[in-house]
């Protein structure tokens, strides 16, 4: 009797098992704020806490960089697991708790969860991103000592706390021994202080210690501003510091073994001032096609390619009318330098009604600069000014010069690209014949001249504008003008239209077939008429109100 029973229970315990439905995969929802992309499968009270931060964040940022909030072409996206088990297939290495990554088009931290307790890491990683799209040359003791500080930010109420002392730092410098200041502060990406475990510790608490003490300290505050832009133009600590402070390292390192064993320090506090839509994020919910996409594509930035095609595939077989996987399979073919694989993923993608206008914008790179799909990405994004720079420049290898002309001139730059705009509204200027407009924007191109060849280039088009050498000015849409002798030689590498047998001719650069770089912050000053971006540089003191906190901590 006992055994038909306990036969019977275990009957019902197995029935009840297999009518229990299946784990369900995790329910992520898009935010979407002024600037940043996030998407989380911890729910939306959770992701609008975690989004309204960052633009907190992000405003102490651009008020610290002391210019105009001038706004990435693309929001930064973050990507936030609900926990670390759901983190662990995507993260890029077992030591990583939060990530930074960039295709060449957008930057993404990935966090391995979105509570509070992990702000300070993608904080730190934004850090980076920010430094990473400015001019500056940075060494890397100061910019992982200004992730580390920046990554303390913290909202109080109207503002924003900065500086709040770093406990697991203070615990490695009090137990010691430390690194001498002169090998800390020239320590390269090959150093063992940067690369052994055993020995970072050390190196990114003594970072953090001194970048700290030089922007917040009493003693060191007030000059932190003359400081700052020497360190961030490339200058050695040691004669920046010894300019500045008429101090040599061996002082400097004294004043910071006293400083960190001090029982407060200084934080500093900013006001606060967030524009409407950066507080109230858009809130979407993903589809499963939608979010495996994303993942795949998360697994492709941490260098788990095989996976991510893997993913992708099983995608298209399953939704085989979505574009997201094929164009994730396109991006992920393009990265492995396999060009026709690419081109026929981008063609299906395009084919079943693509809405992406990034994948447009790399679909017409591959393309050697195909106007139609560059027009397609602009109906898409009509702001764009990367896509405006891109299609400028095919009108130009088009013979369409005044379109370029049009286009171009209403159109935002970053320095990476100022050198090609100038010289190609050098050149389509003068094939219209407006030869004291070309003239201006060859002067105006040779600040951003990286090398001999570029300056000779310019010399050369200035020799056809001024008539030391001359060529055919008419284009598809105006101009008439004289032939010339004598020819041009393309640049290496690019895309440019063959030289017309009958009237040879300087011709314009296209960078073509090549991934364009998506900065978050790219610095240049004005130039071009008023077309390259005028952005600030990060590090500058003065971010408007302030005052300075002191933190206590419990001495060790």
């Amino acid at each position: 009797m006992r055994g038909l029973w306990l036969a019977r229970s275990i009957g019902a315990v197995l029935l009840l098992a297999g009518a229990a439905p299946a784990a369900r995969a995790p329910q992520w929802v898009k935010l979407t704020s002024a600037n940043f992309e996030l998407y989380t499968s911890s729910g939306e009270k959770k992701g609008r806490e975690a989004i309204l931060y960052f633009e907190q964040v992000r405003n102490f940022f651009m008020r610290a960089l002391k210019g105009k909030d001038s706004r990435a072409d693309e929001p930064v996206r973050i990507v936030a697991f609900s926990s670390e088990k759901e983190y662990v297939p995507y993260r890029m290495n077992e030591f990583a708790a939060a990530y930074y990554a960039s295709d060449g088009n957008r930057d993404t931290i990935v966090m391995g969860s979105i509570g509070p307790e992990w702000y300070p890491m993608a904080v730190h990683e934004f850090t980076h991103v920010v430094l990473r799209h400015s001019d500056a040359k940075i060494a890397i003791w100061f910019n992982e000592g200004l992730a580390d500080v920046y990554s303390t930010l913290k909202p109080v109420g109207k503002q924003i706390r900065v500086g709040d002392p770093m406990a697991s730092r203070i615990l490695e410098l009090r137990a010691g021994p430390w690194i001498d200041l002169e090998t800390l502060t020239i320590a390269g990406h090959d150093s063992p202080y940067y690369n052994e475990r055993k020995r970072a510790g050390i190196f990114y608490a003594e970072s953090w210690a001194l970048t700290h003490m030089l922007l917040l300290a009493p003693e060191y505050r007030p000059r932190a501003p003359v400081l700052l832009p020497m360190l961030l133009e490339g200058r050695p600590a040691a004669a920046a510091i010894q300019e500045v402070f008429g101090k040599t390292l061996a002082n400097v390192q004294k004043d910071l073994e006293n400083y960190v064993r001090q029982a407060s320090f200084f934080a500093g506090v900013f006001d606060l001032q967030l524009e409407k839509k950066a507080a109230a994020p858009d809130v979407a919910p993903v589809t499963g096609v939608e979010s495996g996409t994303l993942l795949a594509g998360v697994l492709s930035l941490a260098r788990k390619r095989d996976e991510a095609r893997r993913r992708y595939e099983e995608l298209a077989k399953e939704y085989p009318q979505a574009w997201g996987p094929e164009a994730g399979l396109a991006e992920l073919e393009w990265r492995e330098h396999a060009p026709d694989r690419a081109l026929r993923h981008f063609a299906r993608a395009a084919e079943l009604g693509s809405t992406d206008p990034q994948m447009y914008y790399d679909y017409a790179l591959l393309e050697h600069g195909s106007t139609a799909l560059l027009r397609r990405a602009l109906e898409l994004r009509p702001d764009w000014h990367d896509a405006k720079y891109q299609l400028g420049l095919a009108l130009i290898n088009d013979g369409s010069y005044q379109a370029a002309v049009d286009l171009l001139k209403q159109t935002k730059v970053t320095t990476g690209q100022a050198f090609r705009y100038c010289y190609g509204l050098a050149y389509a200027n003068y094939r219209l014949g407006h030869n004291e407009e070309a003239a201006k924007y060859v002067n105006s191109g040779r600040k951003y001249a990286a090398n001999p060849a570029d300056q000779a280039r310019l010399s050369e088009l200035m020799g056809f504008i001024r008539g030391t050498r001359s060529g055919r000015t008419a284009g598809k849409d105006g101009g008439a003008g004289t032939r010339a002798r004598g020819g041009y030689a393309a640049p290496g590498g690019l895309s440019e239209p063959p030289p017309d047998a009958r009237s040879p001719r300087p011709r314009p650069l296209f960078h073509a077939g090549r991934r364009s770089r998506n900065p978050l912050q790219d610095t240049g000053s004005q130039a071009c008429t008023a077309g390259v971006r005028n952005e600030p540089k990060p590090g500058s003191e003065d971010v408007g109100n302030r005052a300075f906190a002191r933190i206590s901590i419990a001495r060790a």
